[in-house]
């Protein structure tokens, strides 16, 4: 990228709100990360609100970042001299960069020096002259500066702190919760469902690490869920990492419907045979009978396990579950909707099982589910892998 006298194009990494005060950890992260692939870092520093970091791959890195929990957002930016001058054409080459035809704009920028005096300016100061010059500048492609903050096409954002100046090129959201690992906590997760992936992702999202149980009824279902467990794989910052799978036989004896919501509580018996002492319990009061619910987490404390329920009470926002998952080899889009979709032609039936199979019918199948849990944990195998592109068939060769 060509670099211009006195200005340096650098990245800043806006953390996500509870990032803040991990900002060492994050920090930690980003440089494991980025000089994993060997990506170059000349400085990285934490200032009020953001992270700014200059390395030798700008794209590369910014790939890497939009993929990490504890960011927010993303931004390439031009870092330039604070005194006003230095400022304004920063912005106004900038603007000239981004902004299109007939696009109405707004400048937009927040001061972080402490001693404001000695700046000379203002916040307004900086957006009045800059905005002035753009809309002269940009009058023959029709751009013009927008009336009103509902009215704005494109935003030239800027940053002041007591030293520098950055402003905007382009910016992009990534992933939000706080730094992968920051609770140093391992939480144990059952790969069987749609909401269980999305339990289990929530869990990542805010720093804790989790053990992923896969249970399967048959080669098919192995598939299934392999291909649902990937989603959250693929999320996880480590090298290196362990699944166990196991396979479940239900008795054959059992209708459709009994099956399914047994099949449900024997893959959390199931868990609490693990090590460790928290259990991911994926149900929502929107899709369970509250009876069932209350069974489950009973039967996780009296196993001596702590029950943690996610979405208890609703399902997630789709907007909150957009989630892109990044790997070296591919780009993965994890898509929350087709969840819903899901839940509303599947598992929203399950509370309709009250008329078929009720909370005494369903004590009297605790036998099953507990011999079900245990001969399925005898068998159970761990796998260890080498997270990257191939991993699922390493996965299944070692079954």
């Amino acid at each position: 990228m060509i670099r211009t006298q006195g200005v340096r194009h650098v990245l800043l990494i806006h953390p996500s709100f509870f990032s803040r005060s991990k900002s060492e950890k994050l920090i930690e992260n980003i440089r494991r990360k980025l000089l994993s692939r060997r990506i170059r870092i000349f400085s990285i520093k934490f200032e009020r609100n953001f992270i700014i970091l200059d390395v030798s791959d700008l794209a590369g890195a910014r790939r890497i970042l939009i993929g990490m929990f504890g960011i927010e957002k993303v931004s390439i930016a031009k870092k330039t001299c604070n005194d006003f001058s230095n400022v304004v054409n920063a912005i106004r080459a900038v603007g000239q960069e981004i902004i299109l035809p007939k696009e109405k704009f707004l400048v937009k920028v927040e001061l972080y020096a402490n001693g404001l005096r000695s700046l000379g300016y203002k916040e307004r100061d900086i957006e009045f002259a800059s905005s002035g010059k753009l809309a002269s500048e940009l009058s023959s492609r029709g751009a013009r500066p927008a009336r009103s903050k509902d009215a704005v096409d494109r935003l030239v954002q800027s940053y002041i702190n007591k030293k520098y100046a950055y402003v905007c090129i382009e910016t992009t959201a990534s992933l939000g919760g706080i730094p992968f690992g920051s609770q140093y906590h391992k939480v144990a997760c059952s790969m069987h469902s749609q909401l269980s992936v999305s339990s289990c992702m929530a869990s990542i999202r805010y720093g804790f690490l989790p053990e992923i149980l896969l249970p399967y009824i048959n080669k098919e279902d192995l598939k299934n869920k392999l291909r649902l467990s990937k989603s959250v794989i693929d999320m996880i910052d480590k090298k290196r990492y362990r699944i166990f799978i196991a396979h479940v036989i239900p008795p054959s004896s059992l209708n459709a419907d009994t099956k399914a919501i047994l099949l449900e509580n024997i893959y959390y018996n199931m868990l609490t045979l693990l090590p460790g002492d928290v259990v991911i319990i994926p149900l929502p009061t929107t899709i369970f009978p509250t009876w069932y619910i209350n069974s489950v987490i009973n039967d996780v404390i009296s196993a001596g396990k702590i029950p943690w329920t996610p979405f208890l009470f609703e399902i997630p926002e789709i907007k909150d579950y957009n989630i892109r998952s990044r790997t070296a080899a591919h780009t993965h889009i994890f898509n929350f909707e087709s969840q819903v979709n899901y839940f509303s032609s599947h598992l929203r039936q399950l509370p309709s099982l009250d008329n078929k199979f009720d909370q005494e019918l369903y004590e009297e199948h605790k036998q099953i589910i507990n011999a079900v849990s245990r001969r399925a944990i005898e068998t159970m195998k761990t796998i260890s892998f080498k997270i990257g592109s191939n991993y699922v068939h390493d996965i299944t060769d070692a079954i």
